[in-house]
């Protein structure tokens, strides 16, 4: 994920605005042709999350209703998955299983804000102490599995990014 810049920002704060319609997938989503000449559709869920965040999600982030109603955006109920962590939920729900992961453990991508705001804060710690301003993913990985967040480097690198 990248940080959003202004016009991004201000961007998805007028698409958040708009009205949003039903369609047929279940999603509320919002049409806006002005950027492109074809319209583009916007899920509510992708745009309150991503000001949320302040971060522009990849296409290969999925943002998850966590109660399984796609009519529920309130940001408690958000989560942002990558898209193996969500085909393995995905497939638990085909199969009738009523557990995603097994116990104690939760999917590396399945984070949510909180943690991806402590991932940021042990970055902030890092640049303030190192002269030249570097982070160490694998340190800050190795200290959020202490605190109970299971996750590995790469994916703290893809949060920084």
């Amino acid at each position: 994920m990248r940080d959003l810049t202004d016009v991004e920002r201000t961007h998805l704060e007028r698409l958040n605005k708009l009205s949003f319609r039903k369609h047929t997938s279940g999603y509320f989503c919002c049409e806006d042709s002005r950027i492109s000449r074809t319209q583009i559709r916007y899920k509510r869920s992708r745009i309150k999350i991503m000001l949320y965040l302040g971060k522009w999600l990849e296409l290969w982030e999925i943002v998850h209703h966590k109660d399984g109603n796609k009519e529920n955006d309130d940001i408690d109920n958000l989560e942002v998955l990558n898209t193996f962590d969500f085909n393995v939920h995905a497939s638990n729900h085909n199969a009738g299983l009523k557990k995603k992961f097994p116990d104690g453990w939760k999917p590396v991508h399945a984070l949510r804000p909180e943690a991806i705001e402590r991932i940021k804060e042990l970055a902030n710690e890092m640049r303030e102490i190192d002269s030249r301003g570097k982070v160490n993913y694998s340190e800050i990985a190795r200290r959020l599995n202490k605190e109970g967040i299971k996750i590995c480097d790469a994916t703290v690198g893809r949060y920084l990014k």
